[in-house]
């Protein structure tokens, strides 16, 4: 028997990766479809800035991102200022 209200939604899983010039990270791991992700890019120096963040290829506006319902392969990358 199924239990209304038992089901836990599954979490999937977040991998930032983060271009020449510059770091990047997620604010969690693992997140649920729909779930909101902030991405924090940080230039290694003044003479940087985000040039784009995509996830699964696709860029985004912004540092935000609800959660697909698949995990999520986030990209940053950076350029001169």
């Amino acid at each position: 028997n199924i239990i209304p209200g038992d089901f836990e939604a599954p979490e999937f899983t977040i991998t930032v990766t983060d271009g020449e010039n510059g770091t990047a990270t997620a604010d969690k791991a693992k997140a649920k479809a729909g779930e909101e992700v902030t991405i924090t890019a940080t230039p290694s120096s003044d003479s940087y800035v985000v040039d784009k963040i995509t996830v699964n290829e696709t860029e985004i506006t912004g540092t935000k991102f609800n959660m697909p319902a698949k995990n999520a392969a986030v990209a940053v990358t950076f350029k001169a200022a």
